[in-house]
């Protein structure tokens, strides 16, 4: 077991991954839209001073590990997960977008998470 990877569900590590390839000092300045929707996100956690960071912490080597198994992924699997993770949208979008019939969305999307679990876990 390699111990520089954090265990917990795939969704978890996934989440976790977004949050690193989303953080805002790797993508510069933010636009007013997401400068409004943070400042939401930690009035709802109950951090209302601006001076004040309410942050999940990154377990930068999983993400890293995920980055990497992104690459080994099915261009279906990789687009299906960039949408739900990175983009955040919405079932109805992600089917539209990706030609996914709703009834089939969530088998879809556990198969892209085993694909990446077992790429991540056999260390590709």
């Amino acid at each position: 077991m390699r111990d520089h990877i954090a265990r917990g569900t795939i969704t978890e590590r996934l989440e976790n991954w977004a949050r690193w390839a989303t953080a805002r000092n790797r993508r510069g300045s933010d636009c007013m839209t997401g400068v409004i929707c943070e400042s939401m996100r930690k009035a709802a956690l109950g951090n209302v001073w601006s001076g004040n960071t309410v942050t999940t912490p990154i377990a930068e080597p999983d993400a890293l590990a995920i980055e990497r198994g992104m690459r080994h992924l099915t261009n279906f699997s990789r687009l299906l997960l960039h949408w739900r993770y990175i983009t955040q949208a919405l079932e109805p979008v992600i089917c539209r977008k990706l030609s996914i019939k709703p009834p089939e969305f969530a088998e879809k999307l556990c198969a892209a998470h085993d694909e990446i679990e077992q790429i991540v876990d056999s260390g590709k």
